[in-house]
């Protein structure tokens, strides 16, 4: 791999994904990069990389692809509006390959029938994998959108209650409704309209899905939403109630309350294309938490094949279970103790289709030659954002990485992540205060705080890299400040 290339992160969070599906990411994106196979509006390329858990790659492709649908955008009003219009039917299509999953007994297939299955997804993550890093190129339409609100309107709380509800997803995703539900299992427990144990476990039925990361994470259980109801009991759950369905209804009437305020047509396409774009955002999410759940019985079929664990199987590249599957061998001791080192660490870069993983010495290696690490100021005692719902907060830190972390955030804690997912919204409902080192005011933290009325900043550099659990700071949501106070 050659020094010159300048690379730019795509995405960034605690630790790195599973290879399982970064390989997923990568070949499909590569594949719609080859002739005759790329479109408009998709972000297809050769050269991508896992590395230091953020996804990288070449700083021009992005600043060329960003510009490219600028233009178009211009020449043809909608053109955004429409990839994300793409998009949705894609990651439809991906629901309906999962519940075709549903009933089939993996354990009665042979290994030509498990690559089959395996061909299959891979053709159906192509069709949509190269729109997913999109919604980090467009978050520039939260700035353009601001700037019209802050036209139409000068006071600052009236804006921000305008941005919320022309930047809120054209309609409820299963996490928002998943949260509607779990006021209503409140509300019924509190009344006594049915048992608790029923009422949990009917919740559970619906949802406990969420709970999954991709290929990580875990089901909700019993345990944990039974604490979760226990914590929020003293809530006023009609209250509750009743701002979710206010919410809805201003949604609802998004385009009345437009028209209200003399958007004209550009102004509202923009509008379209935000809800739209946040809308499969989410859907992106929860339709891979959806089919990681629905598709256990594959992986762990093909775990027992190979005689490892299923750990050990999420840090395999497609092709390499697609080659054992083939050669109808185990894993060798070799390979066996390699999955290990990926576990612990490891860097995966795809190459004009060629694949290569670091792990132990090659990854320090490639660290110390190819891996540029920044120089940062660990005295720093304030910090800077960009505001995306307004409050003031003060508390403790809790840093989230991962599914694993989201116990460890209690009532009043200040929430900080790279950025925020919605198996995170249960720790987030918990959270004084949402901060985050990277997105914009169309990022999943924004969108998700603005619903919860709590005081939310993004984009704070090397914010992570300096605080630590349990730091008390100072969050000045109007601001887009966070002060330490306490380290």
């Amino acid at each position: 791999m050659s020094k010159k290339i300048n690379w730019q992160i795509l995405s960034k969070k605690g630790s790195n994904f599973e290879l399982l599906l970064i390989s997923l990411v990568a070949r499909g994106m590569y594949f719609n990069s080859l002739p005759g196979n790329k479109k408009p509006g998709r972000f297809a390329l050769k050269l991508y990389r896992q590395v230091d858990a953020h996804r990288d790659t070449r700083k021009e492709d992005i600043h060329k692809f960003i510009t490219q649908n600028k233009k178009r955008e211009a020449q043809n009003p909608g053109f955004i509006l429409k990839s994300y219009l793409i998009y949705e039917k894609e990651l439809i299509k991906m629901v309906k390959f999962t519940d075709r999953l549903k009933d089939i007994e993996f354990s009665s297939c042979s290994n030509r029938q498990l690559i089959n299955f395996l061909e299959k997804l891979q053709k159906v993550v192509c069709n949509h994998i190269d729109y997913l890093y999109n919604y980090n190129y467009h978050q520039y339409l939260g700035d353009d959108l601001y700037n019209i609100i802050r036209q139409k309107e000068s006071n600052l709380e009236k804006q921000a209650k305008l941005f919320e509800i022309f930047s809120q997803a054209k309609e409820p995703s299963v996490m928002q409704k998943e949260q509607k539900d779990f006021w209503q299992l409140i509300k019924k427990i509190k009344e006594k309209k049915g048992k608790k144990i029923q009422l949990i476990d009917h919740h559970l039925k619906k949802y406990a899905y969420l709970g999954l990361f991709y290929f990580k994470g875990k089901l909700w259980d019993k345990k944990y939403l039974d604490t979760r109801v226990k914590d929020n009991l003293s809530r006023d759950h009609n209250k509750e109630i009743k701002s979710i369905t206010q919410f809805e209804k201003d949604n609802n009437n998004w385009l009345k309350l437009a028209h209200q305020l003399k958007f004209n047509q550009k102004e509202i396409l923009l509008i379209k294309t935000v809800k739209h774009m946040a809308y499969c955002t989410n859907l992106f999410d929860e339709t891979w938490n959806y089919f990681t759940y629905h598709s256990q019985h594959l992986w762990q079929e093909i775990t027992k094949r190979f005689n490892i664990k299923y750990n050990q199987l999420i840090e395999m590249d497609i092709q390499e279970i697609v080659c054992y599957l083939e050669e109808a061998k185990t894993p060798s001791l070799e390979f066996k103790q390699e999955l290990k080192e990926r576990i612990r660490d490891n860097t995966y870069m795809l190459e004009n289709g060629q694949v290569k993983i670091f792990t132990g010495q090659k990854l320090k290696q490639y660290r110390k030659l190819e891996v540029s690490q920044e120089k940062i100021n660990k005295n720093i005692k304030e910090f800077r954002g960009q505001p995306a719902s307004i409050g003031k907060a003060q508390g403790r830190i809790s840093l989230v990485y991962g599914v694993a972390d989201l116990t460890k955030v209690r009532k009043g804690d200040i929430m900080l992540a790279k950025n925020t997912v919605p198996s995170f919204v249960p720790a987030m409902e918990r959270a004084s205060a949402i901060l985050t080192e990277i997105g914009g005011l169309l990022s999943h933290a924004a969108i998700v705080s603005r619903e919860l009325k709590t005081p939310c900043i993004v984009g704070i550099k090397n914010i992570t890299d300096i605080l630590k659990d349990g730091d008390l700071v100072a969050v000045d949501a109007k601001q887009g400040i966070v002060k330490i106070l306490k380290n």
